[in-house]
């Protein structure tokens, strides 16, 4: 309680020269009055400068105060909302009572009433309810606080309920983002108070969730459209009388429909008004059928489908319900017929088994009332645009392959011996044939595409070398727009994400909660510069702060550097060059430490020198070429020891310098070879590992650009076992032709089992290079295999609310995977995958639908290694559809064990397939656990 008085009153004083400004309030309305005691120390008449504040200075004025307990009498103006701060800054000269000149400055901060900033939205639909397919109109209204029209631009989004039940909003009601709190931006010029605003961002991952539907012709009308979003405009405007109507038709989902409305104004006329709504529309039929299936199957699995039928209507029914299914074998009636009362549902099941089949295809149907009433449906989990399910077999895959070239007439032999126990099912053998070094090229950009993690470092393999091919095939004359097409797409998801997962200090991780990695931010920045010099928008900031933090990670070299450390400076340095930010300077100083330096790394360097630098650039290649290793493959190069800590292998080590070569000695002998023995090291359609393919491409694009060597005209011809089984004739007239391939599956019913199967490839006289692979795909059942370890030991097992070891479970009964793993070494950047029984979900604590009380994963760390620390390690964990997977840039020696929860849904006998845990860059580093069979009960 503060009580002030007409004559001099001594008020407290605080050990500065500020003063307390009181104001009768903390929240005004506008139109009123606020009352500010302003009690400084002076006596007799004082100057004040008042001041209105928040981004700027607002109003001014001075005023002569004739006591020290001064009350201001202040109107509170539209343009305060939502908060000002107001201040005062006395001076006091000399006087009897003041020896010497002196000031007090003082701050209060009112709050203000924001309703007149806000639009009200009104929408209505002409329909209180719909069904699949049925068009409704919307109508908005806007209106500003006095019920007046508004014109305002209107941006809208329908949105499955559902969907956004999953995870809370991820963006700030717009009146708060507009007209929240804000900070004082003005800087008074005295020494007392410096204020600047607080700007706070926040950025929430959104979880997309997925729905589905399946359908056919006949009398049903078979529900196969599910959308999510199925209408989303940003830039609606209202006209004179605040109005705007549009019309959605809805998809198959049966659901809430939430319309998302928001509104601005332009400000050009008056303040900045903004204002959003939302309004629910159910979408419904009399009868429907609910799927009930898993997201995916394994073959042999024993499953319990089922639907749930509604009866929407006020009588009771006789329903009939039907399942036709493609890849499972009913145990019982397909058709069954349930009574339904009014209001009420029913559930009914099919046991089935899964076969050997790529993907299950069901339609679920319902008819009642001699087909007055129908429904059908497709899984709501169903993948693609026929809403199939995936079946995966209960076998471990092994590929091995080989590649080779010939460069001249003639033929070359492969020799294929199966294993005893492999899978006839599915056990094949792929030839491909490439008609010039184009299609290499081309089949590693898809494998990038295709991989199925999303690291920061698979996000930029999966664009860079899709650039850097297309640049190249464009200036060669070649085009393929699927090529193309691909590139806009991976280049604007990638820019996109590398601009969300981009730390505040400009740096990246390997996975999005991984601390900030000079080596991962460096390929990030060659990305986004390559990306940018395409063509594509790239905010320059990000990149410059990518370039600041990188030059925050340089050390200096010196005769104990750790060769690894040395090797990183010379790829951030390359990155530096490749985004024309040379360290010129630093490149001279790792130069008289090359002698240190891995051979990808001197390719490097060599390429970031200025390429008048001509006597250290020849030194560098110099002792590339005198590395070099020949052989009947080919020419390589290979490292004294593996770089775990820069995902560096001998293939990616021959392809970076490659690149490097081709750009710097382009017309050296060696080169064909080097692409020589690139195109043996292939696996199947690409390399190893996703760097060794990125670098590979690069370095091959780098290549066919230098030297123009993608001409292809000659016959050629393959066969096994004296059967022919491709064959073709290359005029070398259509570039076009010089990108594909000819790929041919072979069954293993086809192949000798008890001797060599001889694949023998020809090629005639004529320009250009036959280029091959032929890999088979290996799959033995998971029943035959014993655990594996070469590295890593991982094991699972399953345990219920005792804590018990069980193979079974009711249906809700929460159960944990207990995921052991045990690393005898230090580990790098370590992937752990544990397969999920198809009827269990795992439960992923990070959505809003998820039960939170114990259902968190944990981390235990055993110590037999003396070494193992705690969950840290793990910076990144998925919950996937079919398998929950870890992720470590780091994992020391030790034992750990990873608990997570499951939740059986769907009664059945289900095959699981084994956990796998593995170094991403050193796949050879890896153990496989054993499979099992898990049963949920009803």
């Amino acid at each position: 309680l503060w009580v002030s008085s007409r004559t001099y009153v001594a008020w407290r004083q605080q050990n500065s020269n500020r003063i307390d400004l009181i104001a009768d309030a903390t929240d005004y309305n506008i139109g009123d009055t606020a009352e500010i005691l302003i009690a400084h120390p002076f006596q007799g008449e004082t100057t004040a400068l008042i001041t209105v504040e928040r981004g700027g200075v607002l109003t001014m004025q001075v005023l002569t105060l004739d006591t020290n307990s001064y009350v201001l009498q202040l109107p509170i103006e539209a343009s305060f909302a939502p908060n000002v701060y107001v201040t005062a800054l006395i001076v006091k000269g000399v006087d009897e009572n003041n020896p010497v000149a002196a000031f007090r400055m003082g701050m209060v901060q009112l709050g203000v009433e924001t309703t007149r900033r806000e639009i009200t939205l009104d929408i209505q639909s002409d329909t209180e309810q719909a069904g699949p397919g049925d068009t409704v109109n919307y109508t908005i209204r806007a209106t500003d606080y006095l019920g007046e029209p508004v014109r305002a631009e209107v941006g809208v989004g329908l949105t499955d309920l559902a969907v956004l039940s999953i995870a809370p909003p991820n963006s700030t009601p717009l009146l708060r983002y507009f007209y929240g709190q804000r900070g004082l931006s003005v800087i008074t010029s005295t020494p007392l108070t410096i204020n600047t605003d607080l700007i706070t961002q926040t950025v929430l991952d959104t979880i997309k969730g997925g729905g589905g539907g399946f359908g056919e012709g006949g009398i049903f009308d078979i529900r196969e459209e599910f959308v999510d979003t199925p209408y989303w405009n940003g830039a609606l405007t209202t006209d004179e009388d605040g109005e705007v109507t549009f019309a959605v038709t809805l998809p198959d989902n049966l659901t809430t429909w939430r319309l998302d409305a928001r509104a601005v104004t332009d400000g050009t006329d008056s303040t900045t008004l903004v204002g959003q709504a939302t309004f629910d529309l159910i979408s419904t039929k009399p009868v429907l059928i609910r799927p009930v299936t898993p997201r995916f199957f394994v073959v042999d699995d024993r499953v319990v489908l089922a639907a749930v039928v509604n009866n929407n209507t006020d009588r009771d029914l006789s329903v009939q319900v039907a399942l036709e299914a493609v890849g499972v074998t009913f145990a019982g009636d397909a058709v069954q017929t349930v009574d339904i009362p009014a209001s009420g549902r029913a559930r009914v099941e099919w046991l089935v088994t899964v076969e050997d089949v790529e993907a299950v295809d069901l339609t679920f149907f319902a008819s009642a009332n001699n087909g007055e009433f129908t429904d059908a449906s497709k899984p709501p989990l169903g993948q693609g645009d026929a809403r199939t399910l995936p079946v995966y077999r209960y076998t471990a895959p092994t590929v091995v392959g080989t590649a080779g070239m010939l460069p001249e007439a003639g033929e070359r032999e492969e020799q294929i011996v199966l294993p005893a126990d492999a899978d006839d099912r599915r056990t094949q053998l792929v030839v491909e044939v490439e008609r010039s070094l184009a299609a290499p090229m081309v089949s590693g950009l898809d494998y990038l595409r295709n991989f199925p993690h999303q690291c920061v470092e698979q996000t930029v393999s999966r664009f860079l070398p899709n650039i850097m091919t297309y640049r190249a095939l464009a200036s060669l004359g070649l085009e393929d727009r699927e090529l193309e097409r691909n590139l806009t797409i991976q280049v604007s998801f990638g820019v996109q994400r590398l601009a969300a997962l981009q730390r505040t200090n400009g740096g990246w991780g390997w996975f999005n909660y991984s601390e900030a990695n000079p080596l991962v931010s460096a390929y990030a920045l060659i990305g986004l510069v390559e990306a940018r010099e395409q063509g594509f928008p790239v905010d320059d900031r990000m990149i410059d702060r990518a370039i600041r933090y990188l030059r925050t990670t340089f050390i200096s070299p010196s005769i104990n550097t750790a060769s690894w450390r040395l090797d990183r400076q010379a790829f951030i340095l390359y990155a530096l060059a490749r985004a024309n930010e040379p360290d010129i300077g630093r490149m001279n100083a790792l130069y008289d430490y090359r002698a240190s330096l891995s051979l990808y790394a001197k390719a490097l360097l060599a390429a970031s020198l200025p390429a008048d630098d001509r006597a250290r650039i020849d030194t560098l290649t110099s002792d590339l070429f005198n590395s070099a290793i020949l052989s009947a493959a080919g020419v390589h190069w290979e490292e004294n020891q593996r770089d775990y800590y820069n995902w560096n292998t001998n293939t990616r080590s021959t392809s970076i310098i490659l690149m490097a070569l081709a750009q710097l000695e382009p017309d050296s002998p060696l080169l064909p070879n080097v692409v020589r023995y690139l195109i043996t090291m292939r696996s199947a359609d690409a390399w190893e590992t996703t760097q060794e393919t990125a670098w590979a491409v690069m370095g091959l694009t780098n290549y066919a650009l230098a030297t123009g060597d993608l001409s292809a005209s000659y016959d050629y011809a393959v066969s096994l076992n004296d059967m022919s089984v491709a064959s073709g004739q290359l005029a070398g007239s259509d570039l076009s032709d010089l990108i594909q391939s000819e790929r041919v599956e072979i069954p293993m019913v086809e192949l000798l089992r008890d001797e060599a199967n001889r694949l023998i490839f020809e090629r005639g006289e004529g320009d250009g290079a036959l280029y091959y692979t032929a890999y088979l795909s290996v799959y033995q059942p998971v029943p035959t295999l014993e655990p594996y370890s070469n590295g890593i030991v991982v094991q699972r097992r399953y345990t219920n609310a005792a804590g018990e070891t069980v193979t079974s479970a009711r249906v809700g009964e929460l159960i944990q995977a207990r995921v052991t793993i045990i690393a005898p070494t230090n580990l790098h950047y370590v992937v752990i995958e544990d397969p999920l029984p198809a009827g269990a979900d795992a439960v992923d604590p990070n959505l809003l639908t998820s039960q939170q009380v114990g259902t968190q994963p944990e981390i235990n760390a055993a110590d037999p290694f003396r070494n193992g620390w705690g969950w840290w390690w793990f910076t990144n964990i998925e919950f996937r559809d079919q398998m929950v997977v870890l992720s470590a840039d780091y994992l020391p020696a030790g034992a750990y064990e990873f608990v997570y929860t499951i939740r059986p849904g769907l009664p059945g006998e289900y095959n699981v397939l084994p956990t796998t845990g593995y170094e991403f860059y050193f796949p050879d580093v890896m153990g496989r656990g054993a499979g099992s069979l898990f049963t949920i009960e009803s």
